[in-house]
């Protein structure tokens, strides 16, 4: 039996044993001193009393008789389905509570007699409202007349609230879920960098100690703190000290002139080395921004106010003019943008990532071209970002807004832009996602915002 029912079940008890407590009192003691008591609570005062306590109940109660016509009702019945007591006899519960009963059957009465209760759950129908509840149907028989009670209680804010629960529940779920992915791809894109960073760092070393043996010109110096500090402070002494005794640099025997070009080509690597490691450098350094983006966005406090769009949109194509016009993009915007609520310096960074993600996707494409778009729906305004680019095949569409996801390695970006475009407009209430461009070619990333309250 579940909660709500036997909620419902003990009402009805209670109901009942109020009534025999009043019943009792009118019956009981015989002394003189509650003679005044039993006048004052004639069988009129009961039913008024009782009617007193019908009524107070939230939910609504419909007394039927063996044929399910309603002869009678609490006043919250009466206001929830609308009718008056002139009704009582002709107006049925079938009529009543119209389609929840079809969930039981049209034998709904004989079931009950067989069954004693009945409980079931369903949308009721009154006018233009409807609402969902739980019906507990009561044979009783006890009475000179049998009956059948109806009780239907609201339960809509129950199950929205329910349906909310769940919600967080497997939004919580996916996030934790989104988090162990997270630390795998996290791992994974920062240990490149590194590797490289460490690589080249070990060939670099290796070089300058065939540098330091091989330098060429025998009056020439090198500083022995320099040298010391890329070979682990070891001393280098492979000539003859200076005549004055001053050791404060190392002189080098002269080698042949034919290993001067091995020392011109060591020189070479070692500028790509270096290129190398800043390269490494900067990646890693970007990502660990990214994820400090990604992570602060959750606990950002947001400034909600009325932003236009096209403001939005005008500061990002400012930024990337320069990326813009060396892949000569042509760049069109709906004359009407429309206005967003939220906060402008997160919603810019969404507007932005999604332009500059479409931008790098149109850097080798003929003929490239950007549409900013804007729809307004009966219940949503949705803004749309396309290119003709080469577009997101449909099985990696539902992929693309995950940390790290990235489909074509060879082209810059850290794969966190458009998890961060998800996670802010998820907390600005829209959802985003990838949609088919007219044509079938390129890409259109839609994105919806709750409107200002």
């Amino acid at each position: 039996m579940s909660e709500s029912r036997q909620q419902l079940l003990d009402q009805l008890l209670d109901l009942e044993r109020r009534a025999e407590s009043i019943r009792a009192r009118l019956g009981g003691d015989s002394d003189d001193s509650s003679s005044d008591h039993r006048r004052s609570f004639d069988p009129h005062s009961l039913a008024v009393v009782q009617r007193y306590v019908l009524d107070t109940l939230s939910e609504a109660i419909l007394i039927a008789d063996a044929q399910g016509r309603v002869i009678d009702a609490n006043y919250t019945a009466r206001q929830t389905f609308d009718f008056s007591r002139s009704r009582y006899g002709t107006l049925t519960v079938d009529e009543t509570l119209g389609e929840i009963l079809s969930t039981v059957g049209d034998d709904w009465v004989d079931q009950v007699r067989r069954r004693k209760t009945i409980h079931f759950e369903g949308i009721v129908e009154v006018g233009s409202a409807r609402f969902e509840a739980e019906v507990l149907v009561v044979a009783v028989e006890e009475l000179m007349l049998p009956s059948i009670i109806v009780a239907i209680r609201n339960v809509s804010a129950q199950k929205r609230a329910e349906r909310e629960n769940d919600r967080l529940i497997a939004r919580l779920k996916a996030k934790h879920e989104e988090l162990e992915a997270f630390t795998y791809r996290v791992s994974h894109d920062l240990k490149t960098p590194l590797l490289s960073i460490a690589g080249f760092s070990k060939l670099l070393r290796k070089d300058l100690v065939k540098l330091i043996g091989q330098l060429a010109d025998g009056r020439e110096t090198i500083d022995p703190g320099f040298a010391g500090s890329l070979l682990e402070s070891r001393s280098v002494n492979r000539g003859n000290e200076s005549d004055d005794g001053d050791d404060s640099s190392v002189r080098f025997v002269v080698r042949p002139d034919r290993q001067r070009s091995d020392l011109e080509q060591i020189l070479a690597d070692q500028a790509d080395y270096i290129h190398e490691l800043q390269t490494a450098a900067a990646k890693a350094q970007m990502l660990v921004d990214q994820l400090l983006d990604l992570a602060r966005v959750g606990q950002a406090t947001l400034r909600m106010e009325r932003i236009s769009v096209r403001d939005l949109v005008r500061l990002s194509l400012n930024a990337h003019f320069p990326e813009i016009q060396a892949a000569g993009i042509i760049v069109r915007q709906d004359d009407d943008l429309g206005h967003a609520w939220g906060d402008f310096e997160q919603l810019g960074s969404v507007f932005d990532n999604l332009i500059a993600n479409a931008i790098r996707y149109l850097e080798r494409v003929p003929n490239p071209k950007l549409q900013i778009e804007y729809r307004r729906e009966r219940r949503r305004d949705v803004w749309s970002i396309v290119d003709n680019g080469p577009g997101i095949p449909p099985e990696h569409r539902d992929k693309v807004f995950e940390p790290f996801v990235r489909f074509d390695r060879k082209r810059k970006g850290s794969g966190i832009g458009l998890a961060l475009v998800r996670r802010i407009v998820e907390l600005h209430g829209g959802e985003v996602w990838i949609d088919e461009p007219s044509g079938g070619v390129g890409t259109k990333v839609c994105l919806t915002l709750a409107r200002q309250p």
